[in-house]
């Protein structure tokens, strides 16, 4: 009897123990995406490229961001920004009078501060400001934006800022700043 008594509070016992540890287990649950059809071909479906069983998540993509493109306003053509400021800067520093380019493209905008050869060295002219637009926008049409600068102090805290950019830092960052150096009255920037 006594071996009868202690089996059961075995018994009991486990099933407690059993009963403790499949309540502390997370509850698995459906996605509760609307996009998500179970059983239907495609995304969101059974097999088809992209398609989910509607119970199991999506893995996350395996391919790190390259620096630079990541945050809310990611830059999702980090390169093809780098692309399009190098063909900008060929084209500036080919005309006459412009002995150096620097370029930094944000969207639609271009920021452009060149170093000007011989006497006219931070000085630019309405015509040539003019002249360095129209090949800009000849280049790359999907820039409407163009702010051109000669003065030495704008020119070299544009290289930083491109230094800055290409070493890894979002060009978000530095934004506020780039347009304040447009936006000052010349002779106080």
């Amino acid at each position: 009897m006594r071996l009868h008594k202690s089996m059961i509070v075995f018994v009991v016992f486990a099933l407690i123990i059993g009963l403790v540890a499949a309540g502390c287990a997370p509850a698995r649950r459906p996605i509760t995406d609307r996009g998500v059809t179970p059983g239907t071909p495609g995304v969101g479906g059974m097999g088809g490229a992209g398609g989910t069983t509607g119970t199991a998540p999506i893995p996350p993509a395996t391919e790190p961001l390259p620096p630079g493109d990541v945050g809310p306003t990611r830059d999702l053509g980090g390169a093809v920004n780098r692309e399009t400021e190098n063909r900008i800067q060929r084209e500036v520093e080919a005309m006459n009078g412009v002995r150096n380019a620097v370029v930094i493209v944000n969207e639609n905008a271009a920021y452009i501060g060149v170093e000007m050869e011989g006497a006219r060295a931070g000085q630019l002219t309405t015509d040539m400001r003019d002249q360095i637009v129209e090949r800009v926008r000849r280049v790359e049409p999907t820039v409407t934006r163009v702010q051109v600068s000669a003065e030495t102090g704008v020119v070299e805290r544009l290289r930083g800022f491109g230094t800055e950019i290409r070493g890894g830092r979002p060009v978000t960052g530095f934004m506020r700043d780039i347009e304040d150096l447009f936006r000052a009255p010349a002779g106080t920037r």
